[in-house]
């Protein structure tokens, strides 16, 4: 059980490791899209107003990736938005000011990235624990609090 759950940590950093250089190609792709029509601006009136709304936000996204086929769909929906948004505020806002806005983006994508990695380890037939599954699911809802909390502070 125990070489499981290691496989598990294995497969998330390397899904994790895996977005983060995607998205920056995304990033980078949808910056050299948009650089021609530069009057894209953001919605601050669908912003949620508190911590606990971008919480419930983002878990009820977290939750939907535990679904197979959908929610690999949803993750790669999930992280085409949320890189487009970079880019914008990239070129409307700038990178400097951009990224220092975006400290809870590794925790956020960190907690994406667990419901993708059991789904995986589900398909290949190990025997995944319930407890171990439960810690998983609740280590990433942790996270997600945190990018919350973070992300609302930033604003």
């Amino acid at each position: 059980m125990k070489m499981i759950f290691v496989h598990a940590v294995r497969k998330i950093g390397a899904i994790y490791f895996a977005t983060i250089l995607s998205g920056g190609l995304i990033t980078y792709l949808f910056t050299c899209i948009l650089q021609k029509d530069n009057n894209i601006q953001f919605a601050p009136e669908a912003l949620p107003a508190d911590y606990l709304a971008i919480f419930f936000h983002n878990s009820l996204i977290f939750l939907i990736m535990y679904i197979p086929v959908i929610g690999k769909i949803q993750y790669f929906y999930s992280v085409l938005i949320i890189h487009a948004y970079i880019a914008v505020g990239i070129l409307n806002y700038g990178a400097v000011f951009t990224f220092g806005r975006l400290f809870h983006y590794p925790i956020e994508m960190l907690a994406f990235c667990i419901p993708i990695a059991t789904n995986q380890l589900k398909k290949c037939e190990c025997i995944f624990d319930k407890v171990q599954l439960m810690f998983l699911s609740m280590l990433g809802l942790v996270l997600l609090l945190i990018a919350a909390y973070i992300e609302n502070l930033l604003r």
